[in-house]
């Protein structure tokens, strides 16, 4: 399978997941420290009004601070009523 064929793949399944939760869809790839977490929030804050009444946040990470996690936490359940939460592990 092809890069771009992978990358169709991979959007059609978000899109499907997103319509089936009624959800915005997030991922988080990587440690959880403040700069991650302010530019998360950023990207959140910045992204205009959700589009959808609830939140899949996908995160793929080792872990970290503590406190930029709440951070992390804090933004999405400020911004939805309802949050689903994956956490894949390292990707």
């Amino acid at each position: 399978m092809s890069d771009r064929d992978m990358d169709e793949a991979i959007a059609a399944a978000s899109i499907a997941v997103a319509d089936q939760l009624d959800a915005d869809v997030y991922l988080y790839s990587g440690g959880i420290d403040r700069a991650g977490a302010r530019h998360f929030v950023r990207e959140v804050r910045t992204s205009g009004k959700q589009k959808r009444s609830n939140c899949l946040l996908i995160m793929g990470t080792r872990g970290g601070d503590a406190d930029a996690a709440y951070k992390i936490a804090r933004v999405v359940k400020d911004a939805l009523p309802q949050i689903y939460f994956v956490n894949t592990g390292p990707l």
